[in-house]
């Protein structure tokens, strides 16, 4: 009941949903590619198996343009799938506004098989490419709404988010969009030439950059930041993060319970109408409490109330523990 009324917890909406949702859209939208490939026709009937074997041949030959936009969209559906994976890596709750620009971004995305098919049919005509391309420009713009209106005044990001990492993803975003835009333009001079500028995208976003990097480093550390613990660690401690990891054990791993969750959130943030950043669930009792990067800390006090020592992340494609007594995470 609390969680209907309260108007402060109503408004931070889970993105687990969201995530799913998003995935099986993406995995339509990739297996609808493949019906722009069809079964070769014949324009002669033939009359024996080797007139049948050569007008098949020759039926799958000129096909190649399907087969060369089949495999050009698929990577294109790809790197907006994994552009949607990280954005939402770093997008922590969720509104009404964010599902609209989000199911906005899905139909964008479910529309691509559509020029796919035209440009598989058509390489060579021009209205071809602007229609390729123009949807592929739409499809970018809206992604970086999506971040914008993520990042923007941290509505939906922590506010210890890199100011340098939003810049970079921003411009990262915008890049298709332009030279999807430049294809357009340059395809009124030549369409070979377009389309050999719309191959080149690919090869931009495939390889891992910067942004992919400061990804994984935040996996790597998110334990000792969303604990608050960063403060605490020196540049020398950082580097030999690893091997002290490596080297502590957890001694109280005996402890550990079937345990439910004793809230649909932070059971203390819940009680008070206030917010929270992470969800951490306590391994002894099921207790469901906050994150040191919350202002209440609630998991924390749990913690020095009760003395159960270990916790989970109850985030979704989150899988670790943390020990507060031993300080170890596994």
């Amino acid at each position: 009941m609390k969680i209907q009324n309260n108007p402060e917890t109503v408004s931070v909406l889970s993105k687990s949903r969201i995530e799913a949702f998003s995935d099986g859209v993406f995995a339509v939208a990739i297996t609808l590619l493949v019906l722009g490939i069809h079964l070769p026709t014949f324009t002669v009937t033939p009359k024996t198996h080797a007139e049948i074997a050569q007008q098949l041949l020759l039926g799958l030959e000129q096909q190649w343009p399907a087969y060369a936009s089949y495999v050009f969209s698929s990577i294109i559906v790809g790197i907006y799938w994994v552009a949607h994976h990280n954005t939402f890596h770093y997008i922590i709750r969720s509104d009404r506004n964010l599902l609209w620009l989000n199911i906005l971004l899905l139909i964008c995305i479910v529309f691509i098989p559509f020029p796919t098919t035209l440009l598989g049919q058509y390489p060579e005509q021009q209205v071809s490419v602007i229609v390729y391309a123009g949807t592929l420009v739409i499809t970018g713009i809206v992604l970086q709404l999506l971040w914008w209106y993520a990042t923007s005044n941290y509505r939906l990001v922590d506010r210890n988010i890199d100011a340098e990492l939003v810049q970079r993803a921003t411009r990262r975003n915008l890049m298709a969009p332009l030279i999807y835009l430049l294809a357009i333009a340059l395809s009124f001079l030549s369409v070979q030439a377009s389309l050999g500028l719309l191959i080149l995208v690919p090869v931009y976003y495939v390889f891992p950059t910067r942004i992919d990097r400061h990804w994984t480093l935040r996996q790597y550390y998110s334990v000792e930041e969303a604990e608050g613990n960063l403060q605490e660690v020196s540049s020398d401690q950082k580097k030999k993060r690893g091997t002290k990891h490596m080297a502590k054990q957890c001694n109280h791993l005996d402890q550990i319970q079937e345990v439910t969750p004793s809230a649909q959130g932070c059971e203390g943030c819940l009680e008070i109408g206030d917010r929270w950043v992470h969800l951490r669930e306590c391994l002894i009792c099921g207790h469901m409490g906050c994150c040191d990067s919350s202002k209440n800390k609630h998991a924390t006090k749990h913690f020095h109330a009760t003395g159960h020592p270990i916790v989970q992340s109850y985030e979704p494609g989150e899988d670790w523990r943390w020990c507060y007594i031993d300080q170890v995470m596994f």
